[in-house]
């Protein structure tokens, strides 16, 4: 388990137990931007294919993150450290 890992679920048991959630949900920053652009216009190619690329650049890393069919290929994600 990672540092990242432990993080997430000190954070979700801290949103249910102290603060009483019914239910958490957590998402990266890459996948968010991803289904913003998705439905700000259904007409668009990734509206309608659900496919894409997102490139996510910071300043020390660079995340590269392809989705089909709505779906993150994880295998196929990257980070490039910089």
């Amino acid at each position: 388990e990672t540092r990242i890992e432990v993080s997430k679920d000190n954070l979700a048991e801290f949103c249910f137990e102290t603060l009483g959630f019914s239910s958490f949900a957590s998402a990266t920053p890459g996948l968010l931007s991803y289904f913003d652009h998705r439905f700000a216009d259904p007409d668009s190619v990734l509206a309608r294919t659900g496919c894409g690329v997102v490139v996510d650049s910071g300043f020390s890393f660079t995340h590269v993150m392809p989705l089909f069919e709505g779906r993150v290929l994880h295998k196929a994600c990257r980070r490039v450290d910089v």
